[in-house]
C-alpha cells in the first residue's frame, strides 16, 4: 500500500463505527501512562517481597495465581561493569594476563559486553574471587534476579552493594 492512497480522515471519521485520531491518542497516552503505573507497582511489591524473604532467611516465595502454584526464587547474583574511568585496553590487558582473554571479543559494542561476561565467568566457575578483581578496572555491584517457575527470569533490583 501507498502512503499516498490512505485517507486518514475517513480512517478516523468519527462515526460510531470508527474511533477519532483524539481519541485514539488519548487511549495510547492513558494505556501507557496505565502500564507504567502497573510496573512502578510491581517493582514496589517485588522490593517488598525480597525484603520480607530476606528478613524471614526464606530464598522462594510461593502464592497461587488464577489457580496454578507459582514460586519466586530470590537469587543474588554479582554484576561488574568497567569503570569509565578505567581504559578499555587495560581492563583487556588485565583479563588476558588473568587467563580470560580468549572470551573478550574485540569488534565495536562486543567488547563490554564479553568483558562483563568474562568476569561473570570466572567468578561463577570460582577460577576467581571478589577480592582478585581489580577496583580500580571494575565496579562489583549485587543484583536480585527473581526467578519464576514458570521458567521466566526477570532481573528486578540492582542492589548498590559495591564490594
Amino acid at each position: 500500500m501507498n502512503d499516498e492512497n490512505i485517507n486518514t480522515d475517513e480512517m478516523f471519521s468519527g462515526d460510531e463505527d470508527n474511533t477519532t485520531m483524539a481519541e485514539m491518542v488519548e487511549a495510547i497516552v492513558i494505556a501507557e501512562a496505565t502500564a507504567e503505573a502497573s510496573k512502578k507497582k510491581a517493582n514496589r511489591l517485588k522490593e517488598s517481597l525480597i525484603n520480607f524473604c530476606t528478613e524471614q532467611g526464606q530464598p522462594k516465595a510461593y502464592g497461587v495465581v488464577n489457580g496454578v502454584e507459582v514460586v519466586m526464587k530470590i537469587v543474588p547474583k554479582l554484576r561488574f561493569s568497567r569503570k569509565a574511568t578505567a581504559e578499555m585496553s587495560e581492563v583487556v590487558q588485565w583479563l588476558r594476563d588473568n587467563n580470560l582473554g580468549d572470551l573478550v571479543k574485540t569488534e565495536p559494542y562486543a567488547e563490554t559486553t564479553s568483558i562483563k561476561s568474562a568476569v561473570a565467568f570466572a567468578m561463577d566457575t570460582g577460577t576467581m574471587k571478589i577480592e582478585d578483581v581489580p577496583q580500580r578496572l571494575f565496579s562489583v555491584f549485587e543484583q536480585i534476579e527473581l526467578n519464576y517457575s514458570t521458567g521466566k527470569t526477570r532481573a528486578f533490583a540492582t542492589i548498590t552493594n559495591e564490594r
